[in-house]
């Protein structure tokens, strides 16, 4: 008896690391390339309700970026955003000024984007926000990635 619950846990271990390693694959899907960036959304308390990734396709010059839902987040619906911008040239280290820029704004339960920009040797920035028990929970990028 003990050894079939040890094998009943083990093959339960896996599947739910099978699943997670498809929903990982499934929220790269949309945004082709390399990760550049990732940033999590805490509450002050701690709770990871997000990740903002930021990605680069430099055979397109294409970035990309989506803020995923995570833990008590995920599956709900909530007011998501996701924004990313291509720096205008000439702006100093600590400055991005949008040159161009995309953004996704709605009620998702899974992530909003992806929103995407042409940026081939450019700096970008981008942050994004969940709701989670009525506040907006915010990641950032560095001021500028990619560059």
């Amino acid at each position: 008896m003990r050894r079939l619950s040890q094998v009943l846990a083990l093959a339960l271990l896996l599947c739910t690391a099978t699943i997670g390693i498809g929903a990982q694959s499934a929220q790269a899907a949309d945004c082709s390339g390399y990760l550049i960036n990732r940033s999590v959304a805490r509450t002050s308390s701690g709770v990871t309700v997000g990740e903002l990734v930021t990605y680069y396709n430099s055979s397109t010059g294409y970035n990309c970026a989506r803020f995923n839902h995570l833990g008590p987040t995920y599956g709900v619906a909530s007011q998501t955003y996701v924004y990313l911008k291509r720096c205008a040239n000439g702006t100093g280290p600590d400055l991005c000024w949008a040159e161009t820029e995309d953004r996704s704004l709605g009620t998702y339960a899974y992530y909003a984007g992806p929103v995407k920009v042409y940026a081939p040797n450019n700096c970008v920035g981008a942050q994004g926000y969940v709701e989670y028990q009525g506040k907006y929970v915010w990641a950032y990028s560095p001021t500028k990635i990619g560059c």
